[in-house]
């Protein structure tokens, strides 16, 4: 289940490069998704909200934090059924990727293959501190024309 330290931390923190600051109201926003529980059933996940071809994953840890995700796994399902993991292409077994080392740099993390998705999960197996990411996709819009 995906949970997150309160609204301040939330999943909507999670944008790659995102910073830490403060709104106009006054109140703040960490640089970061970081989840409340730390364990390996924690997860954060992206409805695309139309059929993307995603071909990777960009991820960073927390703006101003050393907390980092080390390494995860990734899910995708095209409108929520038969969740999938990323997989090796000549003998499928799921794909752990490795993740940051620091908190700032960006890590680029291409999959073996371009799925098909309309939701996309990402899983932290370890990480450094706490389980804190930001993070962007890459992809594109399936042509519905075709």
């Amino acid at each position: 289940m995906s949970s997150d330290h309160g609204v301040d931390h939330g999943p909507h923190n999670a944008r790659l490069n995102h910073e830490e600051g403060a709104k106009a109201d006054g109140t703040w926003f960490a640089g970061a998704w970081a989840a409340a529980i730390v364990d390996v059933n924690q997860w954060i996940q992206v409805d695309l909200r139309a059929t993307m071809l995603v071909s990777g994953v960009m991820i960073q840890g927390r703006d101003v934090y050393d907390e980092w995700v080390t390494k995860f796994t990734v899910q995708y399902n095209t409108y929520g059924v038969d969740w999938k993991y990323i997989q090796t292409l000549n003998n499928p077994e799921d794909v752990v990727f490795d993740g940051n080392t620091d908190r700032d740099t960006v890590v680029t993390r291409l999959f073996p293959s371009i799925v098909r998705a309309t939701v996309i999960r990402i899983q932290p197996m370890d990480w450094h501190a706490h389980i804190s990411m930001r993070f962007d996709l890459i992809g594109c819009e399936v042509d519905q024309r075709k």
